[in-house]
């Protein structure tokens, strides 16, 4: 049993490690790759998905907003929880950013232990993959939470409290009366 297995030595840990054939390593590292690239497609789509519905739920907010008399405290109260479900969002976009800068980096190594990186491996001259950049758009729907977060506060602080609205109400209505007696007279 130690015949097929290697030992190796890290920060004071032993561990064993089994000897493959190359053909072993080369399933590995396929297998890995899927693996991590399947990831990388399915976080993107859990990113659009967050993002999206936090978006929606802001249109929600911006539209019950519009068409109610919100007392002063409730505005208080539903900038807060504005602010809660900002900040949830942006973590878990935030927590899926860092992930996928790991799985970018996995995935480079998967590429070279391949060859793919490498010139004169598969093609005379020339390497597999192109040189990449990292693109990350976590900035980007950073971007769009600040400013979603802004208009429901510049809605919230548009919308007049019911109190003012009642006191509005009643000046316009004393006033119009006053306007027709006056008249009449």
């Amino acid at each position: 049993m130690t015949e097929s297995k290697k030992t190796v030595s890290s920060k004071n840990e032993n561990k064993m490690i089994m000897k493959l054939t190359d053909s072993q390593k080369f399933e590995a590292i396929k297998y890995r790759h899927e693996n991590q690239s399947n990831l990388l497609q399915l976080m993107s789509g859990i990113d659009l998905k967050v993002f999206i519905s936090f978006l929606t739920l802001q249109l929600l907010l911006a539209g019950f907003i519009a068409q109610t008399d919100i007392a002063n405290f409730a505005k208080i109260g539903l900038t807060l929880v504005d602010l809660s479900l900002s900040f949830v969002c942006v973590n878990l976009l935030y927590n899926n950013y860092r992930r996928r800068k790991e799985i970018v980096e996995t995935l480079k190594n998967c590429n070279d232990a391949l060859g793919y990186e490498f010139p004169d491996i598969f093609l005379q001259g020339k390497k597999i993959n192109a040189t990449t950049v990292f693109r990350p758009w976590f900035s980007l729907y950073l971007v769009g939470i600040a400013l979603s977060v802004m208009g429901i506060f510049f809605i919230l602080m548009s919308n007049p409290a019911l109190k003012d609205k009642e006191l509005v109400g009643k000046a316009k209505t004393e006033n119009i009366g006053d306007l027709s007696l006056k008249k009449n007279k």
